[in-house]
């Protein structure tokens, strides 16, 4: 047996096999070590010049497993690529018999890898691999048969180091757990995967499927949780200049993908994406300008093949934004993004080819120099798709806003408390025009508010603005929207005090500049968007109405303003139903309804306004008027229309008018109802048909001091700030600049036109008084009643036809009847009234005032028939007295001892009547002519004449203009009459001598300031020529200083010298002498140093002296400085007036030959400025000579 087997194991094949199989074990565990440790290193530093380093790896001939440990890959500069602890792989000998390689198990324990993008965009592996690759392509070969019972890769990790990013970016993932189990390249065989791991940005990582690698198919299932936001900022620094964003993401899928016959497909379900509490803000801001919560998505799914991604919802919720514009436009979330990224550039090279989104898939794809190339199959046009991307669902709510607007001159803040948006939506692109809809959208805002710095409560407030059932399709241009809302606003209209509106300067925006290249794109090619609104509609306003521009400030508030406009579309020649309302909380209402046009633009308004509350506008009344608005209600209700202008018509009426005077609250005008049913205003003109009056009533009376209520009622102009020039005595003339032309007006304006066909007057009274009498009189008109047609301000127009009766007291009558410009009566008036058995002793008053006498009984008619013309009075009065007779005297101030008695005896017939045409005539703009007293006082000027003022009186004598007599001008300093002044004592003397009973006072004036001033340089110059030697008498004035005469030198140094002492004369020609230093001759010059060497130090010259002097006169520096010094005492003013008055009183009593009794003078008095310095004179009553003594 054993020699068989001795024989067996000798023979030569037997031998060899078993040789092999020595050296296969020796080579297994003695050589495969260091062959392929040194075999690999090598190989791989000759091949990419990279250093690879690792431990001999063990090889188990009999188990045929390898076993590598303590490999390390580094870059050619020592940078580590790969590394691991160890690497395990077990081959199974079975696979001779399954015709496919075949591994129980491959370990790889402890792999780190280093993934670093280099600044210009490549990998740090891509060297490596450029270098393995094959020189020349080879064609494709099927995949060999593969089968891993078992691949596991355990605690591994990956660095990520990314230098693209501005400071880098880096990143950890570890661990990862990776395991492939029955992974096969055998058709049809599928293998489970799992990978677990975590990131140093806090994601975690799970990933578990299946894998088929013939064909190529993997299913499965991805979450990404704990995506920590903060820790990718610094990867968004290239991109985007802001903080790090802040939040929680996470997502989660489900997929399928294959490839198979040069065909890949993929589709994702449950894709699910979430972010929690995300907050973005710029480098420099403090506060987040986004804050969101919550935004949610999913779960959607995405098919490659039917190319479409169906989202059922976005949801949005929870969240603040903050937005900001500066002045130049700029918001600031565009600082958020560089140049770069803002103009779409990438990082990645320029020549990355681009993939067409609606392109083939790619049957081809190579890796090489950090670019992937890739090369598609034609797509077969028939099977081209369109992508289809549908969102069922976007929901937007709790979300706060504010935006501030730095283009306002004042910054304006948008401020919204709830924004709510919610919408579904479609869309198709990649086989024809892209196209999108947007459906069901709505949009809610509530809480807005609009605010400023310059005022505490908002400009603006809005409780809820609302988009309701709107939608868009992009690709037709057009957009539906089926209503907007707008409910519970409230704003304030305000005009400052002065006049200035504050919501119009809130809303002042800095000017724009425009930029270069910013002219909008041109889009004539595109079709315009068409859009249709069904209705908005605006409710449940409140807009607060203050004009601070009167005092008290008028304060109106209208409440529940409503407006609604329907069918509002791109067609903006369509005619739009529109409806208004509001409320006056002081009572009245408004309604408006009708159509509009916005293209033309025009409007036909059916206005109703009820029972308007005419007292708030008291405030306007009070600024001109001493009158308080009690009561009235305004009603209007007619047709408002608006084309090229607009127009009104319909009627109105004012109600339960009463107008009491401020002062003593009694009753000023009132009626019961001013009304119309015929109205018709344009901006040309109003035209009324019939206007009725029923219950008017009005008060009119003479005060004490003979003014009347129509006056008093009126507030006196405020006096005019016109400043008056200032002329400065002996000072150069200043001509004023000529003002720039103006432009050259265009036509006049058209007046504006009133036409009233007839005014009906009913129930009417009249109350009317004279205080001013000696007795004061009033009377009533009442059961007034009667028409005025045809009034017309219209030029050339008929005056209205007048027809009034009353009555007067209880029996008499009134009686008025004529035609009048009712509008103008002082342009033309021709009126006959009528009195009739008005008892006279109710006229005491007057026959006191006029004539101091009481009338005892009588009754008295009157016929006055009174014409005006162009303000021109022509009058023809009857004036029936029927036993008339006179009483005892009244004492009155203004009563005239007339011979009265005498006067009724012989006017008086035999019946007792007196019967006087009295005609009148004169101008309305006679300062002479007054109605006062119109019966008793054109009696008397029957007798007498109206005493003008005296010197209006004596102006009319002479036929001269009598104020310019009350002054007598004199030149500044002096006291001598000049030529025009005397010719006017000569005129006024001439009046005096006709007036005996007049006498003259004057009072003399000098202006301190003019006047002191010359008499200063008077003296002066009296002065500088006594020093010359020149006698000058008080008459006598003396000639102007020349400072560069020798003698006047010589006189202004000993005056200098005199007054100001010999040192001081010294020192300023030192000084004078230094400031001018280029001033001195040779022979002075040297005279001066020789002179300097025996004087101690020279004071120092002050520099304001040396501004005084340099390039100076010397002499006359000092003639300043005299006259500077020079003093003029107040005595001498006075005197000076003295001498002005005396001078008047001389000439009239000297040439005029005025008595001096009658003349006098008052004590001086100064005045300001005028080019003359005027004396006043004053007119009073010469004094009566005394009785002679009795003997």
């Amino acid at each position: 047996m054993l020699a068989r087997l001795r024989t067996f194991l000798l023979k030569l094949p037997v031998l060899i096999i078993l040789c092999l199989v020595a050296l296969y074990f020796l080579f297994g565990y003695f050589a495969f070590g260091p062959l392929a440790k040194w075999g690999a290193e090598k190989f791989i530093t000759d091949k990419t010049g990279h250093r690879l380093t690792l431990a001999e790896p063990e090889f188990d001939p009999l188990a045929l497993s390898v076993k590598v440990r303590d490999l390390k890959l580094a870059e050619p500069n020592g940078a580590p690529l790969l590394a691991f602890n160890e690497l395990f792989v077990d081959f199974e000998a079975r696979s001779l018999f399954k015709w496919a390689y075949t591994f129980e198990t491959i370990r790889l324990s402890g792999p780190k890898a280093r993934v670093e993008l280099k600044p210009d965009g490549s990998l740090n592996w891509m060297p490596f691999i450029e270098a393995l690759k094959d020189k020349e392509d080879k064609p494709d070969k099927e995949l060999p048969r593969l089968l891993i019972n078992l691949a596991d890769l355990d605690k591994g990790s990956v660095e990520f180091v990314d230098h693209k990013v501005s400071g880098g970016f880096t990143t950890q993932i570890e661990p990862i757990e990776f395991q492939l189990v029955d992974i096969s390249t055998l058709p049809d065989d599928k293998g489970d995967y799992t990978l677990s791991t975590r990131t140093r940005i806090g994601a975690q990582v799970r990933w578990k499927g299946e894998l088929g690698l013939n064909p190529i198919l993997a299913t499965g299932d991805l979450a990404v949780d704990d995506l920590q936001l903060d820790k990718v900022g610094p990867y968004l620094k290239s991109r985007l200049n802001m903080a790090p964003p802040t939040g929680k993401a996470s997502m989660t899928l489900s997929y399928r993908a294959g490839y198979a016959e040069k065909h890949l497909s993929l589709k994702v379900d449950k894709l699910g994406m979430r972010v929690e509490n995300l907050a973005l803000r710029g480098v420099n801001d403090t506060q987040p300008s986004v804050a969101l919560g919550l935004v949610r998505l999913g779960p959607a799914s995405f098919d490659l093949d039917k190319r479409e991604l169906l989202i059922p919802e976005i949801v949005v919720d929870q969240g603040r934004i903050d937005l900001a514009r500066r002045a130049d436009g700029r918001l600031n979330i565009q600082d958020w993004f560089k140049a770069g990224a803002v103009a779409g550039k990438s990082d990645a090279p320029a020549t990355a080819p681009v993939r067409r989104e609606d392109g083939p898939p790619t049957d081809k794809a190579e890796v090489g120099q950090g670019k992937i190339k890739a090369a598609a199959s034609p797509a077969k046009p028939e099977l081209a798709k369109p992508w289809r991307v549908t969102l069922q669902r976007f929901s937007l709510d709790n979300i706060a806003a504010r935006f501030t607007d730095a283009t306002f001159v004042t910054p304006l803040s948008a401020e919204v408390g709830r924004i709510q948006v919610g919408f579904r939506a479609d869309a198709e692109t990649g086989v024809g025009a892209p196209q999108a809809h947007v459906q069901d959208l709505g949009v809610a805002l509530t809480g807005l508010r609009l605010l400023t710095s310059r005022r505490p409560e908002p400009l603006f407030s809005l409780g809820r603005f609302a988009v309701e059932q709107a939608g868009i399709d992009l690709a037709a241009r057009q957009a539906q929207v089926s209503r907007v809302v707008l409910s519970d606003g409230k704003t304030s209209l305000v005009r400052a005090a002065n006049g200035s509106l504050p919501l119009a300067q809130a809303l002042a925006m800095h000017p724009v500049t425009a930029k270069p290249g910013a002219a909008a794109a041109d889009k004539s090619g595109e079709s315009s968007w068409k859009y249709k609104v069904d209705a908005v509609d605006l409710s449940k306003f409140t807009v607060d109405v203050r004009d601070e521009a009167v005092a008290p400030a008028l304060t109106l508030n209208l409440v529940d303003v409503r407006a609604s406009v329907k069918g509002i579309s791109e067609n903006l020649k369509a005619a739009l139903p529109v409806k208004v309302g509001l409320r006056v909380s002081q009572g009245g209402s408004l309604e408006a309804e009708g159509r509009m046009v916005p293209a033309t633009p025009s409007a036909a308004l059916n206005v109703k306004l009820a029972d308007l509350n005419l007292t708030p506008v008291q405030p306007y009344l009070s600024k001109d008027t001493n009158l308080v608005l009690s009561s009235g209600r305004l009603s209007t209700k007619g047709a408002l229309t608006y084309a090229k202008s607009v127009a009104y018509a319909g009627g109105f009426s004012v109600d339960d008018l009463l107008l009491n005077e401020s002062v003593s609250g009694d009753r000023f005008l009132a009626w019961n109802s001013l009304a119309t049913d015929a109205l018709k205003a344009t901006p040309e003109g109003v035209d009324i048909g019939a206007l009725k009056a029923e219950g008017f009533g009005l008060k009119f009376i003479i005060n004490k001091d003979k003014t009347t209520n129509l006056k008093q009622i009126m507030k006196p102009a405020p006096p005019s700030t016109a400043e008056k020039p200032v002329v400065t005595p002996q000072a150069t003339p200043v001509v004023a600049a000529k003002a720039p032309p103006t432009a050259t007006p265009g036509p006049a304006k058209a007046p504006f036109l009133l036409a009233i066909d007839t005014i009906q007057i009913a129930a009417g009274e009249m109350d009317f008084a004279d205080l001013s009498l000696a007795l004061p009189f009033g009377t009533r008109i009442h059961a007034l009643k009667g028409h005025v047609n045809g009034v017309s301000s219209a030029t050339g127009n008929a005056p209205a036809q007048l027809e009034l009766e009353g009555q007067v007291d209880e029996y008499g009558l009134a009686r008025a009847v004529g035609q009048i410009n009712l509008l103008d009566p002082t342009a033309f008036t021709d009126v006959r009234t009528l009195f009739r058995n008005v008892e006279m002793a109710r006229l005491t008053p007057y026959s006191a005032t006029f004539a101091g006498r009481k009338i005892e009984s009588g009754k008295l008619s009157l016929d006055l028939e009174y014409k005006i013309k162009q303000r021109q009075l022509q009058g023809d009065n009857q004036i029936i007295m029927d036993k008339l007779t006179l009483g005892e005297r009244v004492e009155s101030p203004t009563a005239k001892n007339l011979p009265l008695d005498l006067a009724i005896a012989i006017l008086q017939d035999s019946d007792g009547k007196i019967d006087l045409g009295l005609p009148v005539s004169g101008s309305l703009d006679d300062p002479k002519f007054s109605y006062g007293g119109i019966i008793w006082k054109a009696i008397v000027n029957v007798l007498t004449k109206i005493v003008l003022a005296p010197f209006k009186a004596l102006g009319a004598l002479l036929g001269g203009n009598a104020e310019k007599m009350e002054a007598i001008g004199f030149d500044v300093g002096r006291a001598q009459l000049l030529p025009p002044e005397r010719e006017k004592l000569k005129q006024l003397a001439g009046a005096l001598a006709k007036r005996p009973g007049l006498a003259l006072s004057v009072k003399g004036t000098y202006n301190p300031v003019a006047d002191r001033a010359f008499l200063r340089e008077d003296q002066l110059r009296r002065a500088v020529a006594l020093h010359m030697g020149v006698k000058l008498t008080q008459e006598m004035e003396p000639a102007p200083i020349a400072t560069t005469h020798p003698k006047v030198r010589q006189a202004l140094e000993a005056l200098y010298a005199e007054r100001q002492g010999k040192v001081a004369l010294e020192k300023l020609q030192s000084f004078h002498t230094r400031a001018n230093p280029e001033k001195k001759e040779g022979v002075g010059k040297l005279f001066s140093k020789f002179t300097g060497l025996f004087k101690g130090k020279e004071e120092p010259l002050p520099p304001e002296e040396m501004e005084a002097l340099k390039g100076a006169d010397l002499h006359e520096v000092m003639y300043r400085r005299l006259l500077a010094d020079e003093k003029v005492p107040d005595e001498a003013l006075i005197r000076l007036a003295q001498q002005r008055a005396q001078a008047i009183l001389d000439e009239l009593a000297g040439a005029g030959g005025v008595p001096r009794e009658r003349l006098g003078s008052d004590p001086p008095e100064k005045v300001e400025g005028g080019e003359t310095v005027n004396a006043r004179l004053a007119l009073g009553t010469a004094k009566k000579p005394a009785a002679p003594a009795e003997k």
